[in-house]
């Protein structure tokens, strides 16, 4: 007896033991053509975040300049040696670039974001599709960072030699290291991505370090969730690139699953993390639930954006729901508190279908953005839309006389979360498929 339960300690340990903690970091600041296309800080960059890995206990591999073309040997490599009990850390710093979209996956754009490696001589873009493709054969938990442009555009503006744009536009690029890989955007398992801009944003780097690392390298080892994160980081990059003129960028971050955002980063990688299930899931927050099937559904499509605002400012965007047809609610999710914005006492619910302009095409009323955080500097807002078979009839019922608004825990959080649900699982007798569409903006008032 005394003898299996040594042996089943030492097999609990050696398991233990053999959970694996690799990190590949990719920094390329040599670039071919014009010496305009190099790009300066990038060692500091890696060499900050491989600190930053080994101290949290991964053992870092770095690829730079002319070695980054051998991204994909590497990936394989991990995908053949990680098991799901193994964490796996992905960094790139360099430009970022778009090529056109050959298997009919960006429907808004028609462009594949691409990372831009080089040799010194080639500018080779490797598009998302096929690091999506390695990333997915690595079964481990996964944290990707990164620090890139996702614009095809680039800004050879001002003569700054400080300053550059972490861009390269497609007439500097060579043939693309990517072997036509058709496979699904989403990345398989559990994954963190922190993404330094959005998709037609321009990322800034510096002599000191790219803006975006700097401040992942500063804040992601304390206790704060990732979501507080994001929105410090986002202020800190907005704030610095309107004191040097420069076109502030967004980080942008996205998770496997909703719940991730509000844990540390501490958490994520050095603890164990259950997944809520369905029964939890249910007793989440309104806003956590949307975001969820914001993840799960056909998007409505939002243009026409901006990403801050002023206290005071009206605030105003394009949807599109893509040629399907239903009923629009728009919530409009603040610090505490869910406001419905549509339907409201002046619009009611009505069918639609194609293109509008927010609020104009609704109704006569207009949305301003408000800061209702007692002394900070900027306030996350977020706004939801769902386009759904039939009316969500609590909210019909309960804008007759006042625009309605709830707390994001309430009572009233769990009704609107039951009708949302309610047609979420209801499938289309036509398609075969769930009604329900989803779109999500967010953006910062100042």
């Amino acid at each position: 007896m005394y003898k299996k339960l040594i042996i089943a300690t030492c097999l609990l340990f050696s398991t233990q033991a053999v959970a694996k903690k690799q990190a590949l970091l990719i920094g390329v600041s040599n670039y071919g053509g014009t010496p305009r296309n190099d790009l300066m800080g990038i060692d500091l960059d890696i060499n900050k975040m491989k600190q930053l890995f080994i101290s949290w206990g991964f053992t870092p591999t770095v690829l730079y300049n002319q070695e980054s073309l051998k991204i994909e040997d590497y990936l394989q490599s991990y995908a053949n040696s990680l098991s799901a009990n193994d964490t796996f850390v992905f960094y790139y710093s360099g430009h970022g670039s778009s090529v056109a979209d050959k298997n009919g996956d960006e429907v808004d754009d028609h462009k594949d974001e691409a990372l831009v490696l080089s040799d010194g001589v080639r500018n080779i873009p490797y598009i998302d599709d096929d690091l999506n493709h390695y990333l997915s054969a690595i079964q481990a938990k996964k944290l990707i960072i990164f620090d890139s442009c996702h614009s095809g555009t680039a800004n050879r503006g001002d003569g700054s030699s400080l300053i550059r744009v972490k861009t390269l536009p497609s007439d500097e690029l060579d043939a693309p290291l990517s072997k036509g890989i058709s496979i699904d955007k989403e990345i398989g398992g559990d994954y963190i991505v922190l993404s330094a801009s959005e998709d037609n944003e321009e990322s800034l780097a510096t002599m000191n370090g790219s803006l975006f690392t700097n401040e992942i390298y500063r804040l992601l080892s304390g206790q704060n969730s990732l979501e507080s994160i994001q929105e410090e980081a986002t202020y800190n990059i907005v704030s610095y690139a309107k004191r040097v003129n420069k076109k502030p960028h967004h980080p942008k971050f996205t998770f496997s699953n909703p719940s991730f955002k509000s844990i540390s980063m501490n958490s994520y990688l050095k603890t164990s993390y259950t997944p809520p299930t369905h029964r939890q899931t249910q007793e989440q927050t309104l806003q956590s639930q949307l975001d969820k099937m914001v993840q799960n559904t056909p998007s409505i499509t939002i243009t026409n954006q901006k990403k801050s605002y002023h206290t005071g400012d009206f605030v105003n965007f394009t949807l599109n729901t893509n040629n399907q047809q239903g009923y629009l609610t728009i919530l409009f999710v603040e610090k505490d508190n869910v406001t419905v914005l549509y339907p409201n006492p002046r619009a009611s619910s009505r069918l639609v279908q194609g293109s509008y302009d927010f609020p104009k095409d609704f109704g006569n009323f207009k949305v301003k953005a408000v800061k209702k955080c007692n002394g900070c500097q900027f306030d996350k807002t977020s706004i939801y839309l769902m386009l759904t078979p039939q009316p969500l009839a609590n909210i019909a019922n309960m804008t007759q006389k006042h625009l309605l608004s709830f707390a994001k825990g309430s009572n009233m959080a769990k009704i609107v979360s039951k009708d949302v649900e309610l047609v979420f699982d209801e499938p289309n007798k036509n398609s075969g498929k769930s009604g329900l569409m989803m779109g999500k903006y967010d953006f910062f008032v100042e």
